[in-house]
């Protein structure tokens, strides 16, 4: 995009660890990410399941 600053997106591994020790995630959140992304992969292997069954059955 023309008004968006060009930049190189990559950042030496000193300057994630320092956004790690500065700003560390928060538990809370990172367990209800958890929660959530179990609860897709749950989802997604069910409908697999199924379609890999109907086939099977046709």
């Amino acid at each position: 995009m023309p008004h968006t600053e060009q930049r190189d997106p990559w950042v030496s591994s000193n300057v994630l660890r320092d956004i790690l020790r500065e700003a560390p995630a928060d538990d809370g959140l990172l367990a209800d990410l958890a929660e959530v992304r179990g609860a897709l992969v749950d989802v997604i292997a069910a409908n697999v399941k199924r379609s890999w069954r109907d086939r099977a059955k046709a």
